[in-house]
């Protein structure tokens, strides 16, 4: 049985997975400054890069999860309450594009993933210290990110079928 505590315990782990994934950010962010502050040498340029670009990228997607994490949780609630029709109708179609864009959001870092682990194996060694080092980082990043993805659109498999239920009631 579908409950409201459900409905809310969704929207809070969903921001608390948020916060985590803003932090990791943040904190890649701050690693590659700190490499390319205090560790200058064109060996860490490559673990600077992949740390700036994906640091970014999971800080931008945590803050904008967190951002709408609030709203969404205040006004499902509010639908569940008083106008289940409402979650039909608009939660249902977002919940399954939420799905669909992580499950793409999975295969696109695992498909990077693949690409780089190809270019570590089978690349040029010209400039091997540099190019190693970011993609070993850019791939420990994306399996972190395609793990992540993989883990939220289970969560959304299982809100969308506890939605179900309280349809079929």
């Amino acid at each position: 049985m579908f409950t409201r505590t459900d409905l809310e315990g969704y929207f809070l782990t969903h921001k608390q997975e948020a916060v985590v994934w803003l932090a990791a950010g943040l904190l890649a962010m701050a690693l590659g400054l700190s490499f390319q502050l205090w560790r200058n040498r064109s060996a860490s340029r490559g673990v600077v890069i992949a740390l700036l670009f994906t640091g970014m990228l999971e800080a931008a997607g945590g803050f904008w999860a967190y951002s709408q994490a609030d709203s969404l949780r205040i006004s499902n609630v509010y639908a569940y309450e008083m106008n289940p029709s409402q979650l039909r109708i608009q939660e249902w179609p977002r919940i399954g594009r939420e799905r669909q864009q992580l499950v793409i959001l999975r295969w696109s870092a695992l498909g990077i993933l693949g690409a780089a682990l190809a270019m570590l194996a089978f690349g040029h060694r010209a400039r091997a210290n540099s190019r190693r080092d970011m993609l070993l980082v850019l791939s420990l990043q994306l399996v972190l990110i395609a793990t992540a993805a993989y883990l939220s659109e289970r969560k959304a498999a299982a809100y969308m079928q506890g939605l179900e239920q309280f349809f079929s009631r």
